[in-house]
């Protein structure tokens, strides 16, 4: 439709047809409406469809318009064309400008969160979440767990299997009930109490600071506690090994000695800040049927071999109970799902904007050049080249463009750093972003300027002047 209406607004250019423009306002209004009320129904978000509605209004609504008023004879190029009947050049150039205001701020946009959602993939979690499968700690094999375990450990496809009381992604388990030496007794803090098994911390992969994880040589680790870096910080311990802990369960006082410290890790999303974490040992796994799972970490490329072996035990000693199991860097995965659709949708709107753009730009320069012809024609008569003349139009509109993009600049970095507000660790907008992006812009104008351009300033000046 687009290519279509730029078709008619050229020949109503040279002359060879006049264009209907409530016809053409019609076709531009229902195609672009049915556009935004399915890009709402998606969720692709009011802003997003408010810049499409103002860059259509821009590119289609005015050219349709002003050139349908314009009839075959006054749009001869062999004819006087009313200069004071055509619209101020203030205002053309106002339209340039709000077309590039509006592809700067979706090409900024786009740039910002290319690198934000490559942030969030590329940073380090703290642990391992590639390879490893889970599914529910539930029925006989919850209560012969240690039993499957040694089973499935058989196979040197394995690596490692682990139990957990709930999948730390999904829940948390907090409590402010904790007791140690020189601990404030005004003080509360809250920290996250997860329960695991033998073999929990070398599944993930975690990076053990100081001491050890929990063994099943010594009968004593039942009781006790792995803590993280940031429980260590609040605790305000200098010598964490060995200290006496306690901490209240709901029911009962859990007693015992940190044994071990690992490295911080980011068992949330990235949007939320880590926490203070004591792990405690999974005692009784067969009563741990509500949310407990079972992890396996298995190697490179096994995946559906693992998988057919779980459910095959699983079904051994679970026959009606559905097996299903999920992959654990998939559930992470899942927590910047919406920003990864938004980051499609603002690819999407910014190649649609840049073509926009060009198609407006496209028009606006053949209008220009087709006014102008008779001044490139006494300009190549008394000795400038195609170059010059090229520079010459060139200068005229990259002023618009960049007038477009510095307006465009403050109003990025207000819609970018508030979305960026929703996670606790984030890239900044830096230099590099706005210049990619003038870059991307200047590229669209100076393609589409330099096309017609040539076109104009390979025409023979004699043909342009001979009726002068």
């Amino acid at each position: 439709i687009k290519n279509d209406i730029l078709a008619m607004e050229y020949d109503s250019l040279l002359g060879t047809g006049s264009v209907n423009y409530y016809k053409f306002s019609k076709v531009f209004f229902i195609n672009h409406l049915a556009f935004c009320v399915i890009s709402i129904s998606k969720g692709f978000g009011k802003f997003l469809v408010l810049l499409f509605i103002l860059t259509w209004l821009l590119s289609g609504s005015y050219p349709a318009m002003y050139l349908s008023s314009l009839s075959n004879f006054k749009t001869n190029l062999n004819s006087k064309l009313n200069i004071n009947k055509q619209p101020k050049v203030i205002f053309r150039k106002v339209l340039v400008i709000l077309q590039f205001f509006v592809t700067a701020i979706l090409i900024i946009s786009f740039l910002t969160i290319l690198k934000q959602v490559n942030y969030v993939q590329k940073k380090d979690l703290g642990f391992d979440n590639k390879n490893i499968m889970y599914f529910p700690l539930k029925g006989e094999f919850a209560s012969n767990y240690d039993i499957l375990k040694r089973r499935l450990l058989q196979k040197d496809k394995i690596l490692h299997i682990a139990n957990q009381d709930y999948l730390w992604a999904s829940l948390n388990n907090r409590t402010t009930g904790f007791k140690w030496e020189g601990k404030d007794p005004e003080s509360d803090i809250e920290m996250h109490i997860p329960q695991v098994g033998f073999d929990y911390v070398e599944a993930l992969n975690m990076k053990i600071i100081e001491g050890r994880s929990f063994n099943n040589e010594y009968a004593s680790d039942s009781n006790a506690f792995i803590v993280n870096e940031a429980a260590i910080e609040k605790m305000a311990l200098s010598n964490p090994i060995g200290t006496p802990l306690s901490i209240y369960t709901g029911s009962e006082w859990q007693h015992g000695n940190i044994i071990g410290v690992v490295q911080n890790i980011n068992f949330k999303s990235l949007k939320t800040s880590i926490e203070p974490m004591v792990m405690r040992f999974l005692k009784k796994p067969g009563e741990n049927t509500n949310y407990g799972v079972v992890l396996i970490k298995f190697k490179d490329g096994q995946e559906k071999y693992v998988a057919k072996l779980a459910e095959s035990m699983w079904n051994d000693v679970n026959p009606n109970i559905p097996f299903e199991y999920e992959l654990l860097d998939e559930t992470y995965s899942k927590f910047y799902k919406n920003d990864q659709d938004m980051f499609k949708v603002i690819t999407f709107f910014a190649i649609l904007t840049i073509l926009i753009s060009c198609m407006g730009l496209f028009g606006l320069i053949t209008f220009t050049i087709e006014r102008r012809e008779k001044e490139i024609g006494v300009r190549k008569a008394i000795g400038a080249n195609a170059i010059n003349v090229i520079i010459l139009l060139i200068q005229d509109f990259l002023k618009l463009v960049f007038i477009g993009y510095l307006l465009a600049l403050p109003v990025s970095f207000s819609f970018m750093n508030n979305w960026l507000k929703g996670f606790a660790y984030k890239i900044k907008i830096d230099v590099f972003i706005c210049v990619y992006a003038l870059l991307m812009i200047l590229l669209v104008a100076i393609l589409s300027i330099i096309y017609k351009s040539i076109r104009a300033s390979q025409r023979n000046p004699v043909e342009i002047l001979r009726y002068e």
